[in-house]
């Protein structure tokens, strides 16, 4: 399936018969310019990242989850039958290189309060909160999520890997410039200021985290178990069809 950072097809093959609990994650996305979330890596750029090439079909105004492409695999995942990835004929399933890696979400900053509130009086009211000279409105997730992302993305945190000497020993904020289906939309990474200690959740979530690659597996594993109308969908930004820019200052989390 390509060139892994660490991991390859047969751990997958192995993992994928170990998920009786069902678990799946949803990933981190942010879709609004000047949105932002708290993050912390779980997973390293230079041992534990998982990537390989991946479609993404268009439906509507919906991305589907990330399916392996079968010919572009060195070997069919157990439980897949077919031989040929059947996406490859379709216009609007480009593969592409994908990685994917666990972070911890403490929290995201929106530009605009939830919009739920307005069709339901019952939905969370996020909290505002003042950064600079804007209002933004804390949501707080406190989850383990999928990051998912393209080469530039992947080019981009590998370099501040590099950078930082590691990603574990700090939070960042990653944070979004650029309105929906911009082209000129960018993601940046900011550590903070200094290295910063994870605290009591984020240490729980570590110890209980899943296989990536299993999770990873999970939705290609889903596609060909099911017709292809029926396949599972979410809103989403193209990560790799965006530019990702650099680290840039520090960031300083006192006030979010």
């Amino acid at each position: 399936m390509g060139t892994l950072l660490n991991r390859g097809i047969a751990s997958f093959r192995k993992k994928s018969k170990e998920r009786e609990s069902q678990f799946k994650q949803s990933f981190v996305y942010l879709r609004d310019d000047g949105e932002r979330a708290r993050i912390r890596f779980l997973s390293d750029a230079d041992s534990d990242f998982v990537h390989g090439v991946f479609h993404r079909q268009f439906t509507g105004n919906k991305l589907s989850d990330p399916v392996l492409c079968l010919n572009d695999s060195d070997t069919i995942p157990e439980g897949i039958e077919e031989t040929e990835c059947r996406l490859c004929a379709l216009k609007d399933a480009t593969a592409r290189q994908m990685f994917f890696a666990w972070v911890y979400v403490y929290h995201i900053l929106h530009p605009h309060q939830n919009p739920r509130l307005d069709e339901d009086a019952t939905a969370p009211h996020w909290e505002p909160v003042k950064l600079g000279n804007r209002t933004m409105f804390k949501q707080n997730v406190g989850q383990v999520r999928m990051l998912l992302g393209g080469k530039k993305m992947l080019d981009s945190i590998v370099g501040l890997h590099e950078e930082l000497g590691g990603l574990l020993e700090t939070d960042f904020s990653f944070i979004r410039s650029g309105i929906r289906k911009s082209s000129d939309t960018t993601y940046s990474f900011v550590p903070a200021k200094s290295v910063t200690k994870p605290d009591e959740k984020v240490t729980e979530a570590i110890k209980t985290l899943p296989d990536l690659e299993a999770e990873a597996l999970a939705f290609t594993l889903t596609y060909y178990s099911a017709p292809v109308a029926e396949a599972g969908a979410e809103e989403a930004a193209p990560y790799e069809e965006e530019e990702v820019v650099g680290a840039g200052a520090d960031e300083d989390f006192a006030d979010i």
